[in-house]
């Protein structure tokens, strides 16, 4: 594979986030760990993968509320049209440089697709999840 063109800064900040997907209690999901909760979703939904993806500032550039927002929508209507199950959540930098970002876990979601929706909407990166439940970041770029 061809070396990404992502910054390692950025790189390193993505696998130090927090992937959080709401609901009570939440589900915090970190890279490289096996996530109990995250088998409870895989149960739940008879799943055995999930994609953790947003449509927040693409290319890592920061835009606005209002702009992410709207690419946000964006991509909860394709899923909504795809008849997708996804549960809301977000990306969090723990040491709060950087705002969250409003994302969504989408359960069953194949890596292929779910790299495919990434590239959609310009993200450098998603979290993809297999069987195992350990959360992988995944670059795009």
């Amino acid at each position: 594979m061809a070396e990404s063109v992502i910054e390692q800064s950025v790189v390193q900040a993505y696998l130090r986030a927090q992937y959080i997907v709401h609901g009570a209690p939440p589900c915090v999901l970190k890279v490289g760990q096996a996530s109990a909760c995250l088998a409870q979703i895989y149960q739940k939904y008879a799943v055995n993968c999930a994609a953790f993806i947003t449509a927040f500032n693409p290319l890592g550039q920061q835009l606005s509320f209002s702009k992410n927002a709207e690419l946000q929508r964006q991509l909860i209507n394709q899923l909504k049209q795809s008849q997708s199950t996804f549960l809301p959540a977000e990306g969090a930098d723990p040491n709060r440089v950087w705002p969250a970002e409003e994302s969504v876990l989408i359960p069953g979601l194949e890596l292929a697709q779910a790299k495919e929706t990434g590239r959609k909407f310009r993200q450098n990166a998603i979290v993809w999840c297999g069987p195992d439940t350990v959360p992988q970041l995944v670059l795009l770029r």
